[in-house]
């Protein structure tokens, strides 16, 4: 059994050339100089992951000041209010444990490397809400987050 230590990232994209898929690195500049500072003879393990952008901790903070002005519009906690929101935008699914079976619904936490996409779209349909509900919300700007949901 052997363990893995991560030496470098580089990131690459698919492409098509001469009718064959490759991997292409981003930077073959930085890539080459991380491979020249490798030891020769020495082992490693390549693996390829899928990049995904996730959701940022300004788009959190910003979500959840969104969060806390409906809740107090409604007279909820944060938190009641923050999982009827996730639950009624993503729904939920049925997760079942030693044999126990219970609805779960979607995190936003750090663990759940949540999309920044899902995130922006989490972020509209709680803007909206606010907007239905009649709540005067200042903008993302204004609360110090840059535009796009950071």
């Amino acid at each position: 059994m052997s363990t893995h230590k991560e030496e470098f990232t580089a990131i690459a994209s698919v492409v098509l050339e001469n009718d064959h898929k490759r991997l292409k690195i981003r930077s073959t500049a930085y890539f080459q100089q991380e491979v020249d500072n490798l030891p020769i003879g020495d082992n490693y393990a390549v693996t390829v992951a899928r990049s995904v952008a996730t959701r940022s901790k300004p788009q959190l903070k910003y979500y959840f000041v969104l969060v806390r002005y409906i809740a107090r519009h409604c007279g909820y906690t944060q938190i009641e209010a923050h999982d009827w929101i996730m639950i009624d935008k993503f729904g939920t699914k049925r997760t079942t444990i030693n044999g126990k079976t219970h609805e779960t619904r979607r995190s936003i936490s750090e663990a759940a490397k949540m999309p920044k996409s899902d995130c922006m779209e989490l972020i509209d349909y709680t803007l909206q809400l606010c907007i239905d509900l009649k709540i005067n919300i200042p903008t993302a700007e204004s609360l110090g987050y840059i535009s796009n949901y950071c």
